[in-house]
């Protein structure tokens, strides 16, 4: 999996945010967490984090702070997970969930989620580094043209 160290706004510590084309994990010094999902989910996640970094600005002044979420199945273990993305403390936070419990309430406390915090500069590396690798992997799996 390829990764990056970034410092975390809320633990005041360097995370580890990893990611492949259909796996993503978190881990700090004593804490890690780790979901596999289809390559559609991995577009999906993609998606929202793109959306979070585009809403910087819309919501100035409001009380009202975004938060998408992309529920997914985890085929390591096959129960339904989650990314949650939001900004936060000036940054962006995501949430990642293993294992859902029967809830509409996605706060990581509630559920055994892991979060981590980092700058938008840092979200916006992540997400660029994903991007290209979502990409590079569906034009190579383009097929030639038949003469």
């Amino acid at each position: 999996m390829d990764g990056f160290r970034f410092y975390d706004l809320k633990r005041t510590t360097q995370v580890g945010v990893y990611f492949s084309e259909v796996a993503l994990a978190f881990s700090e010094a004593m804490e890690d967490i780790e979901v596999e999902f289809t390559r559609e989910d991995g577009h999906a996640i993609l998606a929202i984090l793109e959306l979070i970094l585009a809403a910087k600005g819309n919501t100035a002044g409001t009380v009202y702070r975004p938060c998408l979420i992309h529920r997914f199945r985890n085929l390591d273990e096959g129960s339904d997970a989650a990314f949650r993305v939001r900004e936060h403390l000036g940054g962006v936070e995501m949430t990642l969930v293993r294992s859902l419990k029967k809830t509409k309430d996605l706060t990581a406390s509630e559920i055994g989620g892991m979060s981590v915090c980092i700058s938008r500069d840092d979200a916006r590396t992540l997400t660029d580094a994903y991007s290209s690798l979502l990409n590079s992997s569906s034009s190579s799996e383009v097929s030639p043209p038949t003469s």
